[in-house]
């Protein structure tokens, strides 16, 4: 849109975060800790009418897969949702842990596990779900198992192997060549 577009407002559903970069960043009014994260454009940039369209320097391309993880923003008491983001996020950090998703959300360890417990789910088969989740979307996207692994934050190709046989009932390996296989049909 421009390295000088500004939107409109924009609401954010986390909780506020005080640091004047955010703000000079987007450049228009921030509402923080919204039921839903929005933005709110400018819709005369769309209207072209006898005006010159504004010249596209890049292409923008997105894939379905890419712009599913941009539009599907957690609720703030969507708990699947919001543990899918952090348990995303934390893998950065290294394979994900309940201390460490505790403490970035507030709780203690306990109060988490009480919580997964209350909707049927332990945190443990939550973070295998979510990562051969990921798993599956990095294998469509052509990674190597190796690199899977490894961006998952796995310590060795072998682990990654058997959560996910255990999660999906087949192998990395197997599984990629199903998909393979399919995509030949």
């Amino acid at each position: 849109m421009g390295d000088d577009y500004v939107p409109l407002k924009i609401e954010l559903s986390g909780t506020e975060i005080i640091d004047p970069a955010i703000q000079q960043f987007f450049g228009c009014p921030i509402t923080w800790q919204s039921p839903a994260t929005k933005v709110w454009l400018n819709l005369s940039m769309l209207e072209h009418g006898n005006q010159r369209p504004l010249p596209i320097t890049k292409p923008i391309i997105v894939s379905n897969l890419q712009l599913d993880d941009l539009l599907n923003m957690p609720q703030p008491l969507d708990l699947a949702k919001v543990m899918f983001e952090i348990i995303n996020y934390s893998r950065y950090y290294g394979f994900p842990t309940l201390d460490f998703i505790a403490e970035k959300i507030g709780l203690s360890r306990q109060q988490l596990q009480r919580r997964l417990h209350d909707n049927g789910w332990t945190f443990t088969s939550m973070t295998n779900y979510i990562l051969c989740d990921l798993a599956i979307k990095y294998m469509l996207s052509g990674m190597s198992i190796e690199m899977i692994a490894m961006v998952l934050s796995y310590s060795n190709v072998q682990s990654f192997s058997k959560a996910f046989k255990r999660n999906r009932g087949l192998t990395p390996v197997q599984y990629q060549q199903q998909l393979l296989e399919r995509s030949l049909n």
